[in-house]
């Protein structure tokens, strides 16, 4: 998941906003830098593909998230215990476990994490007692104000400062994904990205769904028909979440049972739910929507492919539905625009 950097889209939607903060100058497209955090604990530059950062001691990038020029990262580390990094450098805690995901709201730097148990940090210091939601996920904070999302033997949990909560399953079990945050005069609205679980003739089938303030919206999966032949287990997962304006993007995939299919899905107040496809399988190459994030007016997808026949990775970031990069032999977790 990628918290959307604690930004906001200002009125004139062309400068994003940190939460309660001055407004940062949005860049022209060719002065941004496009930073791809990868399983293997590297920072890559999607311009050329080159090492941007070799983070000390990481051995594998959870989420990240950005400010102006500033960029941070949660992760394993590999004997530096509980660790973040700021623009590529370790800012550790002097006590064992991992990190899950990072936010920063004003001055604030807010991290999730597992010490003993899941467990939320400010600056450095606990600030709270520990309650279990299970095995945590992704973070998004606004003043004072947190919000987290994990999951517990397929029960997908919220917790807030006035505790932790169970999602609606729908009726089944449930799995979140990621976070997001809209604040406004009239209050904070909290995005969960994530999918349903049903078993069918003993096969587990996902549905992609979306929570808007703790309400489920089951998001459609839009096969062709040629694809519904294909086979009958038809499913798709959601695995991270943005917005823009009045306008929702949850990215994941969809899978005929074959192949997957690098899929975003648009909601919004106004519209009916809307799919878009941003890679179609060719039948060699499996691949996932990974992440998406707003910067300024334009909204960012990263995918991940896989080529079945030689199982070689690509990450691929697009930008408004159209290619802006690819770097070959990786797979990313996240992303950010500095």
């Amino acid at each position: 998941m990628l918290l959307l950097a604690g930004m906001l889209v200002a009125c004139n939607n062309d400068e994003p906003t940190p939460s309660g903060g001055t407004a940062i100058q949005v860049k022209s497209e060719a002065d941004r830098t496009i930073l791809i955090g990868a399983e293997n604990g590297k920072v890559y530059n999607m311009k050329d593909g080159s090492v941007y950062a070799s983070l000390p001691g990481c051995t594998k990038i959870a989420n990240m998230t950005m400010h102006g020029e500033d960029y941070y990262v949660a992760g394993n580390s590999s004997d530096m215990g509980l660790t973040y990094w700021v623009n590529g450098e370790a800012v550790k805690q002097n006590v064992s476990g991992n990190t899950y995901d990072i936010a920063r709201s004003f001055d604030n730097i807010y991290f999730l994490a597992v010490d003993t148990k899941a467990a939320i940090y400010r600056n450095g210091s606990r600030i709270n007692e520990t309650l279990d939601i299970g095995v945590p996920v992704a973070l998004a904070a606004n003043g004072e104000n947190f919000y987290a999302v994990g999951n517990e033997v397929q029960v997908p949990k919220l917790w807030t400062k006035s505790g932790v909560t169970d999602l609606d399953k729908g009726g089944t079990s449930a799995h979140a994904t990621s976070i997001d945050l809209r604040a406004n005069s009239q209050g904070i609205t909290h995005y969960i990205s994530g999918y349903k679980i049903a078993t069918v003739n003993g096969i587990e089938i996902t549905s992609p769904c979306l929570w808007r303030n703790g309400t489920l919206l089951t998001l459609p999966l839009n096969f062709t028909d040629q694809e519904k032949n294909n086979n009958v287990y038809r499913s798709g997962q959601g695995l991270d979440v943005a917005h823009l304006g009045q306008k929702t993007y949850v990215v994941g995939y969809r899978t005929d049972g074959v192949d997957r299919r690098a899929t975003v899905w648009i909601s919004s107040t106004d519209d009916d739910d809307d799919v878009k496809t941003y890679w179609q399988a060719d039948g060699n190459v499996d691949a996932k929507a990974q992440s998406v994030l707003v910067y300024g007016a334009d909204v960012y997808v990263m995918t991940v492919e896989r080529n079945r026949m030689t199982n070689t990775y690509c990450t691929r970031i697009w930008m408004n539905h159209e290619l802006k990069g690819t770097v070959n032999g990786i797979v990313g977790v996240d992303f950010v625009v500095i």
